[in-house]
C-alpha cells in the first residue's frame, strides 16, 4: 500500500478497527495540517461506518481531498465534494446521522423485515428476510424471499437543472463490464422506474409489497456518498471531454453518467491505429489546402471552449468533381466512421440545431448546399447552427423547457457559396452569415504522392478513410484535457501576429481573422505531432486559406461592399 500510494517506506498508517469507527465522532482522527487522505477497506465495513467517518472527518478536520479505496489501494472513490457538504450543510448533515442511525439499528436488531444479497441454490440476488424469533428457546430463524438479481447502488446524481437522481450498477451475465443506469428519484420504486431496470436485464419478482421494501433498502443503503453530473451534453464537463457515445476522455473531477445520444452516436467507434491514419490519410493530405483546411476544422471544435470562442464554420464551394466529399471524409475520419457522422444540408433547421446541441463542443459537415430542402431552412441554418442557443419554448405544465446550447465548428461544401446560394433562393443576405460561415473557394488537389490521377488519389483516400478512423481524434482529445495552459498561450502568440497582418482591414475583416483563422492555424500547429505536418506547412495553409477568403469577402465593411455593389448594378441595368 504505501508503494501503491506513493508513501515513505517509514510511513504508519492509522489503522481504525470497529470500536473506533463506532466512536469516531468523540475524537479528532486527523491532524489539521493533513489536506488530503486515503482509507482502504480491510474486511466488511458497513454504510453506517463509513458515513460515522466522513460526518467526523467533516466536523473534526481541515482535510479537503478524501478517497475510499479496497485493501490494494484500487477502485479510489472520490468522497471530497461529500465532506465538503457534511461540513458545510447542515441538511446533509440530518441526513447523514439518519442514515447512521437507521443502519446501525437495521444491522443490530434483526427482528424486523430486511434485504440482503443471498445464494440460494442457483437463484442468488437481493432477498427479502423476515427473521421470527422462537419465543421459547430465542433462536432466529429466518425465511428468504427473491426479489432480484444482485442490484447496487453506485451513487446520487443531479441535472444542471436541480433533478435528482439514483444511480445503479449491475452486471449482465453475458456481458464483460457492468452497466449503469441512471433513474430519476421522481422515478424510483415506481413501475416505470423499475421498467427503466428491467429493460437493462434485470431480472426480478412482480410483488408490490418486495418492491417496496426494495425501494426502502435503498433510500437507507447503499453509495450515497459518490456525487454522480447527469448530463445530456456533450463536451467539456468536469475536467474531462464527453463524446455523444458516450465515451468519456480524460479523468472525469467528479463521475459522468450521459442520459442521450447524438442520432450518429453509432459513427463514434475508432478503426485502425494512429499510424494507419497517419501513413494513409494524413501523407496523402498533405501539401493539399483545402483538404488540410477542412482537418483544420474538425480540430479546431473541441478548442473552442477552451479559448472561449464563438461557433464557426467554413464553407468549400466549386464545381463538381474537385473532390468536396473527399475533404468531408478526411474531416469526419478525425472523430470516427466518416459514412455515420456525415449530414446534409436537406434537412430541417430543427433537426440541425437537435444535431449540433447533440455535438456540443464538436465537430458537424454539411455536405452540398444546393441540397437545402427550402430557402428558409437554407437561412435558418446559416445563421442560426452558429448562435449556439435554440428558440425559448413553453411546457404544458407550466415554465420553460430547459434551453438548448451548443458550440460548434462545420465544414459545408457546395458548388456555389453561401452568398450566392441565398441569393438564388430570393434571401436577403446578412453579413453576420458570411462571418460565421465563411466561404473559401475549393482548392483543387496539387500534390498526388505517387498517384496517377486526382480521382485515384481521391480513390485511395475514400477508401482508407472507412478503414481508419477515430484514433487521432482522441489522441487529440487526450492532449488537450493535459495541456489547456499551452494551447491559451500558443493561440494568444498565434492571434498576436495576425492582429498585424490585419490591422489595415476593416474590423470586422478583423473579427473573423483573430477569431477564426487563429483558431484554425492553433489547432493545426499544437497538432502537427499527430499529424506529422511541420509548423511552416500548416502556417502556410492557414495563410492561403485566408486570402482566398478575403479575395471573396473583401477587404472592407461588407455591408459597405453589398451597397456599392447593387448600386453599380442598378447603373448598369439603367444606362
Amino acid at each position: 500500500l504505501r508503494d501503491k500510494l506513493g508513501l515513505e517506506h517509514d510511513y504508519k498508517p492509522i489503522i481504525l478497527d470497529a470500536e473506533k469507527l463506532a466512536n469516531a465522532g468523540n475524537y479528532q482522527i486527523l491532524k489539521d495540517d493533513v489536506h488530503a487522505v486515503t482509507f482502504c477497506r480491510f474486511g466488511k465495513v458497513t454504510q453506517a461506518q463509513e458515513t460515522a467517518l466522513l460526518l467526523a472527518i467533516a466536523q473534526h478536520s481541515k482535510v479537503q481531498k478524501v478517497f475510499f479505496a479496497d485493501n490494494l489501494g484500487e477502485n479510489k472513490q472520490d468522497l471530497s465534494d461529500y465532506v465538503l457538504r457534511l461540513r458545510e450543510d447542515k441538511e446533509a448533515q440530518r441526513t447523514a446521522q439518519a442514515v447512521i442511525q437507521m443502519t446501525e439499528q437495521s444491522s443490530t436488531s434483526r427482528t424486523e423485515p430486511y434485504v440482503d444479497y443471498r445464494e440460494n441454490g442457483k437463484i442468488k440476488g437481493l432477498h427479502l428476510i423476515k427473521p421470527k424469533v422462537n419465543q421459547d428457546t430465542g433462536e432466529v430463524t429466518e425465511k428468504e424471499t427473491w426479489i432480484c438479481d444482485n442490484l447496487e447502488l453506485a451513487g446520487e446524481g443531479k441535472t444542471i437543472s436541480g433533478e435528482y437522481y439514483y444511480l445503479f450498477q449491475r452486471q449482465n451475465h453475458d456481458e464483460n463490464a457492468p452497466r449503469t443506469v441512471a433513474i430519476a428519484r421522481e422515478d424510483f420504486g415506481t413501475d416505470s422506474g423499475w421498467k427503466m431496470l428491467k429493460a437493462q436485464g434485470l431480472k426480478m419478482t412482480q410483488g408490490s409489497g418486495l418492491t417496496q421494501k426494495l425501494t426502502e433498502h435503498f433510500h437507507f443503503n447503499g453509495n450515497h456518498f459518490t456525487q454522480w453530473t447527469i448530463t445530456n451534453v456533450t463536451g467539456w464537463l468536469n475536467g474531462a471531454y464527453l463524446l455523444p457515445n458516450g465515451e468519456i476522455i480524460g479523468t472525469p473531477s467528479k463521475p459522468i453518467y450521459f442520459t442521450d445520444k447524438s442520432s450518429s452516436s453509432l459513427g463514434y467507434t475508432t478503426s485502425g491505429t494512429l499510424a494507419d491514419w497517419q501513413r494513409e490519410i494524413a501523407q496523402n493530405v498533405r501539401g493539399n489546402t483545402s483538404m488540410m483546411l477542412g482537418v483544420a476544422v474538425a480540430l479546431a471544435a473541441p478548442m473552442l471552449s477552451l479559448l472561449n470562442n464563438d461557433s464557426f464554420g467554413v464553407h468549400l464551394f466549386g464545381n463538381s468533381g474537385k473532390g468536396k466529399t473527399t475533404i468531408l471524409n478526411i474531416a469526419n475520419s478525425i472523430y470516427g466512421r466518416p459514412r455515420e457522422l456525415k449530414l446534409s444540408w436537406c434537412s430541417t433547421d430543427v433537426a440541425m440545431k437537435n444535431e449540433a446541441a447533440a455535438r456540443n463542443d464538436g465537430f458537424l459537415t454539411l455536405d452540398e448546399i444546393g441540397q437545402a430542402r427550402e430557402a428558409k431552412y437554407l437561412e435558418s441554418i446559416a445563421y442560426d447552427l452558429f448562435n449556439e442557443v435554440d428558440k425559448t419554448r413553453g411546457r404544458k405544465e407550466g415554465g420553460n423547457q430547459q434551453i438548448k446550447r451548443w458550440k460548434v465548428t462545420a465544414l459545408s461544401t457546395g458548388e456555389k457559396d453561401l452568398e450566392t446560394q441565398l441569393r438564388i433562393n430570393a434571401v436577403k443576405v446578412h453579413a453576420g452569415q458570411l462571418v460565421r460561415l465563411l466561404n473559401v473557394p475549393l482548392e483543387t488537389v496539387k500534390e498526388l504522392h505517387g498517384f496517377k490521377s486526382p480521382k485515384e488519389h481521391a480513390d485511395h483516400l475514400n477508401e482508407k478513410t472507412e478503414e481508419c478512423f477515430g484514433v487521432i481524434g482522441r489522441e487529440w482529445l487526450g492532449y488537450l484535457v493535459n495541456n489547456a495552459e499551452t494551447i491559451r498561450t500558443t493561440y494568444k502568440a498565434i492571434r498576436k501576429k495576425w492582429l498585424e497582418l490585419s490591422k489595415n482591414m476593416s474590423d470586422q475583416v478583423q473579427r473573423v481573422g483573430v477569431n477564426r483563422f487563429v483558431a484554425l492555424e492553433t489547432a493545426l500547429v499544437l497538432s502537427s505531432h499527430l499529424t506529422q505536418w511541420t509548423k511552416e506547412e500548416c502556417e502556410q495553409v492557414i495563410l492561403k486559406s485566408f486570402t482566398r477568403w478575403k479575395e471573396e469577402f473583401g477587404e472592407n465593411s461588407k455591408e459597405e461592399t453589398t451597397i456599392i455593389d447593387l448600386l453599380t448594378s442598378w447603373l448598369l441595368i439603367n444606362e
